[in-house]
């Protein structure tokens, strides 16, 4: 044998070695996920602005959105830096909230950095470039007015097409100045109006049917030595794309508490749910993408009618919510004891309960009034860590089993009712925004008529969570 042959034969028991180790030893190592694509990312939607000079002794407020890999747990690392009679402060934090407020700024230079997290099979992941503001506060003598919007829509929130909005304004001036005037403006979709003449009067003005836009108002305050700040807010008028459905139980101070807590930041409009025809002409999702049907404990105005002496007429609801869905709508179903009537309407038409099964995506379930107040609470996938405090604060809950293509969503994890879902969503699995048909929350949200109420903060991760599942989001 040449020496040409050996070499060829020594390098494929080489080449043959190393394939068996690897295929071999591959075997015993576990397999990890890959991971989703989707890169973490975190935008500051309030705040100072970079290189904006704030007056001395005023309050910086940031607030903060990102988003996650799918069926991972988000939360927030932020740091604050500050560089203060030449001396470096840092005061670094990581929790759920979404907000922070540092108060009583004297003169320096400030730095906010902000970065989503995500813990994904025991690693943490975070956002290798976060979101950042720098700005300064001058010294008293050089201040300008501290100038506040005191009324109007809310920073990057939405009102209806055709809307009525007010604006209203204060300002104070430093070291003993006085204000001198006020001008303020309207801009639309980055086209910028024109400044009204300074003017004292000025403290609050009116713009009447707005059509449809991304609509910034900006005042200014001028104070007696010249001084001047700037205060802007930031809105959208559009069409509502959500419709809040309000069943009879709802009271007004629960409908509040769904307008303030829930649906804050979105774009909708109320509809009282009491006549049958008029609720499914509104079922079309050429006019409203997601439909938030809500009620409390008790028969459903609509499912129930009559305690089910007509099973035709809930019927016909059923069967019209359940074509909304198929035809591309969203649904955030909300309410207790709502398995109860579905029982006896179920009996009433053989057995069968095609709302359970069609609409809600149950496959077993038994209505409870038992209040859920104390237990701990623990959710699946994007859900995790939503009830912040570990309690679960929701009454009147019904529990709930998902059909096999549906997932569960939130589950109790102590007390007599530990391990059973009260939440569920379809279809099981959906990582993009759109592609969740359905939430059912089989317990009610309120304010006032249950002993510890869902804590705003709480229930609003809970509804922008929700809402993103639906492709509902903020962006601007």
């Amino acid at each position: 044998m040449n020496q040409k042959n050996i070499k060829n034969i020594a390098l494929s028991l080489a080449i043959f070695s190393l394939t068996f180790w690897a295929i071999n030893c591959g075997k015993d190592e576990p397999t990890r996920p890959q991971l989703s694509p989707i890169p973490l990312e975190t935008v500051i939607t309030a705040g100072p602005s970079d290189g904006e000079s704030l007056a001395w002794g005023s309050t910086a407020t940031f607030t903060w959105k990102g988003n996650v890999y799918p069926g991972d747990v988000l939360s927030f690392r932020y740091i604050f830096t500050s560089i203060v009679a030449g001396e470096t402060t840092t005061v670094t934090r990581q929790a759920l909230q979404r907000s922070a407020s540092f108060s009583g700024l004297v003169q320096g230079e400030y730095r906010f950095s902000v970065a989503a997290m995500a813990l994904v099979d025991e690693d943490t992941l975070i956002d290798d470039s976060p979101a950042n503001r720098a700005f300064i506060v001058v010294d008293a003598d050089q201040a300008p007015p501290l100038l506040e919007i005191v009324s109007g829509p809310k920073e990057k929130s939405f009102t209806a097409t055709n809307a009525d909005i007010f604006f209203s304004w204060q300002a104070t001036a430093f070291t003993g100045r006085d204000i001198a005037a006020y001008a303020f403006r309207l801009n639309v979709d980055g086209a910028e109006g024109q400044w009204s003449d300074w003017a004292k009067p000025y403290i609050n003005t009116a713009y009447n049917n707005l059509a449809n836009g991304k609509y910034s108002f900006q005042v200014k305050a001028r104070d007696n030595a010249g001084q001047v700040s700037l205060a802007e807010r930031n809105f959208e008028v559009k069409n509502p794309d959500i419709l809040f459905a309000i069943e009879s139980a709802l009271t007004a101070d629960d409908i509040k508490y769904w307008h303030d807590n829930v649906l804050k930041d979105f774009a909708y409009e109320d509809y009282k749910a009491s006549d049958i025809a008029s609720f499914v002409t509104k079922l079309n999702v050429n006019v409203y993408s997601t439909i938030v049907w809500a009620w409390k404990n008790g028969y459903s105005a609509l499912l129930d009618s009559a305690n089910f002496s007509d099973v035709t007429v809930a019927g016909t609801v059923a069967e019209a919510v359940y074509r909304y869905e198929q035809s591309g709508g969203h649904l955030w179903i909300v309410g207790s004891e709502i398995m109860w009537g579905l029982q006896d309407m179920g009996a009433m038409l053989s057995g069968e309960n095609a709302f359970a099964t069609r609409v809600l995506h149950c496959a077993a379930y038994n209505e409870d009034d038992a209040d859920f107040q104390g237990a701990n609470s623990a959710g699946v996938g994007n859900y995790n860590s939503i009830i912040v405090d570990g309690n679960a604060t929701f009454a009147w809950c019904d529990q709930i089993v998902p059909t096999s293509d549906a997932e569960t969503i939130l589950i109790f994890s102590s007390g007599v009712f530990a391990g059973q879902s009260t939440a569920i969503r379809y279809p099981a699995g959906a990582v993009n925004p759109g592609e969740v048909k359905v939430i059912f929350c089989g317990f009610y949200i309120s304010d006032s008529s249950q002993p510890a109420a869902v804590k705003s903060t709480d229930i609003y991760q809970l509804a922008t969570t929700i809402f993103d599942d639906f492709g509902e989001n903020l962006d601007w």
